[in-house]
């Protein structure tokens, strides 16, 4: 897998650093887990410790927190944060979800956030999930829907704002949406309703879920127009900015045009940003 940013460094910005006490998301997480003292937790996927490090502070018994994190830089990230934040009762580890070197039934719970959006099997996850959980024990998962944008022919981008440009426009809009189709298709392969049928066929016995979907117009403005309409933000460490990839694809001439165009329309506050998908919060009992 390519990575086109350190990832420790592409969750700091995307704004998914610990805090203690913890964030309000990552509390309903927790509470959805219902540890009990002695026991313990699996969050894989644990990035720099937007779970794991509230997590150990709140349980106060060592060893009660593997947190397992497959890149080397989130890894190093997280021990520092967890040093400096006081946090032991928490051990880093490497793995992938699809392979847990983990031995079975023997974590209380696992869980996780926008995990599975970069795993490409996501049914053997989930079956490594049930695997290395005791009886009783319960899975919390919390993930991103972006199928149902990715439906979408126009992308986020509705194309009625590169019309003036016609066949340029056109090219631009369909590249905006193959960064996704190049780069990283797991993020946009699988609904709501894909998750909670894995979750049967690995064999959870009981399991919860909650979707919310949304559609949302931003109007864009600003002074810089690729930052008005977020083409300098990088989706995910695995994904180029849109403007890296727009201009790995067109000529210089056609790059100007394109930006050129859309800080016109920005000025007239005609442009807007349009974001189809939500989340959903999975709860599974083994």
């Amino acid at each position: 897998m390519t990575v086109f940013q350190p990832w420790a460094l592409w969750s700091e910005e995307a704004g998914h650093s610990p805090q203690i006490p913890p964030h309000a998301f990552v509390a309903g997480l927790l509470e959805k887990a219902r540890m009990k003292e002695g026991e313990r937790l699996l969050d894989v996927g644990a990035g720099i410790g937007f779970i794991s490090i509230p997590a150990a502070h709140q349980f106060e018994w060592p060893g009660s927190v593997v947190a397992l994190e497959p890149a080397d830089d989130s890894r190093r990230e997280l021990a520092r944060l967890s040093e400096d934040l006081g946090v032991d009762a928490i051990r880093v580890a490497g793995g992938e979800a699809e392979r847990l070197p983990l031995g079975d039934s023997t974590v209380d719970a696992v869980i996780m956030r926008s995990v599975l959006i970069y795993v490409s099997d996501k049914a053997k996850a989930i079956s490594e999930f049930h695997r290395v959980l005791r009886p009783g024990g319960r899975l919390v998962c919390s993930e991103p829907l972006n199928r149902y944008g990715f439906l979408r022919q126009d992308g986020v981008f509705s194309s009625e704002f590169f019309k003036e440009l016609g066949e340029l426009g056109r090219r631009a809009v369909t590249l905006i949406r193959k960064i996704t189709e190049d780069h990283a298709p797991e993020m946009v392969d699988f609904t709501e309703h894909d998750l909670l049928h894995m979750c049967f066929e690995a064999g959870f016995r009981d399991v919860k879920m909650d979707s919310e979907l949304r559609m949302r117009r931003r109007v864009c403005e600003g002074d810089d127009p690729l930052a008005a309409v977020g083409w300098h933000a990088r989706g995910a460490a695995t994904q180029p900015t849109p403007s890296e990839y727009l201009s790995q694809h067109l000529t210089n001439d056609e790059m100007d045009r394109v930006i050129g165009h859309i800080s016109d329309v920005i000025q007239r506050r005609e442009m807007s940003v349009v974001s189809y998908g939500g989340r959903c919060l999975i709860v599974g009992d083994k």
